[in-house]
């Protein structure tokens, strides 16, 4: 699902959820959301969210995104863990496997 707004993000009520931060020109984060779907298919009960910063501007400044892609993992509404720019799906599965 996509996050139109900082409102939509701030009103996500999962305990556990991850979000994608990206650009619409990022080549890397278009080739990571499908890497990150297929990881996900081991875990239905994880909710996934992308962003686009450079329409939400006010997530990567509160989020501190400095750059794309980022990977942030949710747990109790903190950041539990956070992956950025080369993402390996053995990183991205030993978070994951520790949600």
């Amino acid at each position: 699902m996509e996050l139109k707004n900082y409102e939509q993000f701030n009103s996500i009520n999962d305990k556990v959820f991850i979000v994608l931060a990206k650009t619409k020109s990022c080549t890397v984060c278009n080739a990571i959301e499908p890497i990150v779907h297929d990881a996900l298919l081991d875990y239905p009960s994880i909710p996934f969210y992308k962003i686009f910063i450079e329409n939400v501007i006010e997530f990567s400044g509160q989020q501190l995104v400095f750059t794309v892609p980022t990977l942030i993992f949710y747990k109790n509404n903190k950041e539990y863990a956070r992956l950025s720019r080369f993402i390996l799906k053995a990183d991205l599965n030993r978070i994951l496997s520790s949600l």
